[in-house]
């Protein structure tokens, strides 16, 4: 009963959703369960049934985003009509980099640690500009290894 109670109060009360893979492998964002995009969010209907799916299933959004953060703002608040009870809290990374990816892992972690979704959409926009880095430990495998200095 006890690890009931335990996987319960772990699990994470929103989700990580991103449009902006960068050069990470899809086993990383599975790993941190994040959910990326099939494709590009060109517009607003687009983002809003990418967004869909948490919002039905009862969770908040953290939506890390590389499209225009207006496109995005404007899909989260048609959806808020829809799920009143529900969150969505959108973000923009600076560019489409491998290193702007990570920030999404820091996330998923900030988020394992008990952050809520207020507390890690604060921290991300207030370290927007810092680094992450990956960096090969081999001459076979890239990236090996990953620091993320946020």
């Amino acid at each position: 009963m006890d690890k009931i109670i335990q996987f319960w109060a772990n699990e994470p009360r929103y989700d990580i959703l991103t449009d902006t893979p960068g050069c990470l492998s899809e086993d990383i964002f599975k790993r941190y369960n994040i959910r990326i995009a099939d494709s590009p969010m060109t517009d607003i209907g687009k983002t809003t049934e990418f967004l869909r799916p948490s919002l039905d299933a009862g969770r908040d959004v953290l939506y890390i985003c590389n499209t225009e953060l207006t496109d995005a703002n404007k899909a989260a608040e048609a959806l808020m009509s829809a799920y009143p009870d529900r969150h969505i809290v959108c973000v923009k990374l600076p560019s489409v980099s491998e290193n702007d990816s990570l920030k999404a892992v820091k996330m998923s972690r900030l988020r394992a640690a008990g952050a809520t979704l207020e507390e890690a959409a604060a921290f991300f926009k207030n370290h927007r500009q810092n680094t992450a880095a990956s960096f090969p430990t081999n001459r076979y495998s890239w990236p090996v290894a990953t620091a993320i200095s946020m």
